[in-house]
């Protein structure tokens, strides 16, 4: 009896994985694309990876997509989820571990992952962020000091500053750091640090009060950063530095909110962020969230209804982005088109709802001291969204044009954890695609 229900269940798991190979080949060959035409397949093209940080557990692991192969674990590293991920285009994605604290590049490719190399650090990781040419990198770390990494020895030299947190970008030779107190953007030139120095900078604009997010627009010489006032657009020339105008939030009859968090979209002239109205003596269930987009060609700007309840960071594509907003009625992700030029441009295109976590944040407290909460990851393509269920050890796998959830990932480790202490963190990689975004996210 033992040999056949044994048998059985043999002949049961191969007929479930020809009927998954089936399912995903049909996805591919099958499904709608954006606009409805059915571009060339990607996934035969190109080979796609899922990058997924359990931070809590200190473990990293990669699959290959569409199917969901686990193709390589990584011990001991517990990513700077401030930092975030960097991928760059061929196939190295940068990232923080705080365990070492250590800059790490990550090669991914040839349906395998290893470590290319390793960069000590002299603190725990704030921001991290590479020059346009994928050549050096520089991370800003606890105890006000900056750490730039040279990407092919990895030879490192960290220079100190006098900042709250401090921002920072890598242009070309250059590495421009944003400044609370005073609020101002500095450039320093690489080729005049010196370790263990604390120099001065050799360029210096004033920007608004209270920066937080920042981005290098290496096609147009230009830095914009999110402050109290707005968006500040600063056109740079290697240290030489100038405020060109400033993007104001308010748009029609939507004045509330600031951005925190801004992202440059690839392949298209335009910024997406969002603003949340988060009043702490009424329930996070009722707070408001908001759409940015600004076309940086003209400066036009846009905001339309996210969500109410909890957003935190979002993932972005030349075609989608992805949110996954927490709220105590349910959770959902949701796609916002950022193709420019399409009709539905910087507007929600879909809301799928999701599974229920399983231990999530209590109506009673702050979403962000809950227990487990959600990230999320697309590819550049757009084509595949993904988003965690922290602590029940699953990835919601949506194929975008179909728009729903298609596959779900099951991870080795339950990704528990809360915002601020551990839960897990994604990127996607696929070599060659072209990166326009330099910053960690």
């Amino acid at each position: 009896m033992e040999h056949e229900q044994t048998t059985v269940a043999c002949v049961a798991r191969r007929q479930s994985a020809i009927i998954g190979a089936v399912l995903v080949a049909w996805l591919l060959v099958s499904s709608p694309a954006i606009g409805g035409t059915q571009d060339a397949d990607p996934w035969g093209q190109t080979p796609t990876y899922l990058v997924v940080a359990d931070v809590g557990a200190a473990k990293l692991y990669v699959y290959g997509m569409p199917g969901g192969q686990l193709v390589q674990t990584f011990q001991d590293i517990r990513l700077g989820a401030h930092a975030g991920f960097l991928p760059l285009s061929d196939g190295r994605v940068l990232f923080a571990n705080d365990q070492g604290p250590e800059l790490v590049v990550l090669r991914v490719g040839h349906h395998t992952a290893w470590i290319e190399g390793r960069a000590p650090l002299p603190a725990p990781s704030i921001h991290v962020a590479a020059s346009p040419d994928g050549r050096s990198a520089a991370v800003s770390t606890e105890g006000e000091q900056i750490t730039v990494v040279d990407l092919v020895t990895f030879g490192t030299r960290t220079f100190g500053i006098e900042t709250g947190e401090p921002g920072v970008l890598v242009g070309h030779s250059i590495v421009y750091h944003r400044n609370d107190d005073p609020s101002q953007l500095e450039a320093f030139a690489l080729d005049t640090l010196v370790d263990g120095s604390h120099p001065t900078p050799d360029g210096i604009v004033s920007i608004g009060e209270h920066g937080h997010a920042e981005a290098l627009d290496d096609t147009r010489d230009r830095i914009y950063a999110a402050t109290d006032r707005g968006i500040d657009v600063v056109e740079v020339q290697d240290t030489t530095m100038a405020l060109a105008e400033t993007w104001s939030y308010a748009v029609a009859d939507r004045p509330w909110g600031r951005a925190f968090y801004l992202r440059l979209a690839p392949h298209t002239p335009s910024l997406i962020s969002y603003f949340s109205d988060r009043p702490l003596d009424e329930p996070w269930g009722t707070w408001r969230n908001d759409l940015l987009t600004v076309d940086t060609d003209t400066g036009e700007r846009q905001r339309a209804s996210l969500a109410l309840g909890y957003v935190f960071r979002f993932a972005l594509s030349s075609r989608y982005a992805v949110f996954a907003p927490l709220h105590p009625d349910g959770d959902q992700a949701i796609l916002v088109d950022t193709a420019h030029g399409s009709p539905t441009f910087g507007q929600v295109v879909v809301r799928i709802a999701l599974a229920p976590l399983s231990e999530g944040p209590s109506t009673d407290g702050l979403p962000w001291e809950g227990k487990n909460g959600r990230s999320t990851a697309i590819t550049p393509d757009g084509r595949w969204a993904f988003v965690s269920h922290d602590g029940d050890g699953l990835i919601s796998v949506i194929h975008t044009g179909l728009r729903r959830v298609v596959h779900t990932l099951r991870t080795p480790t339950e990704l528990a954890g809360t915002f601020t202490g551990g839960g897990s963190y994604m990127v996607t990689v696929q070599e060659g695609v072209p990166v326009t975004d330099f910053v960690g996210r």
